[in-house]
């Protein structure tokens, strides 16, 4: 029931992501995004560290595009 609903807030975060047209609202719904990925690969794997792991390296991605 929870991945459910983690999947379906994801989904309307896509449909949404489309409308913005600020770079700054992009980065926070991308972050947003990765979040919930993290979250429902964290619930769907017996140990939380891919998760981690995928969370630290979209954040450094966004960190670098935010620099450029």
């Amino acid at each position: 029931m929870i991945k459910l609903m983690i999947m379906t807030l994801s989904n309307v975060i896509n449909f949404n992501f489309i409308k913005l047209s600020h770079p700054m609202s992009m980065m926070m719904f991308i972050i947003i995004q990765t979040f919930l990925v993290g979250i429902i690969s964290g619930t769907m794997m017996e140990s939380f560290w891919f998760s981690y792991i995928l969370f630290l390296t979209y954040l450094g991605g966004m960190m670098v595009l935010f620099i450029y």
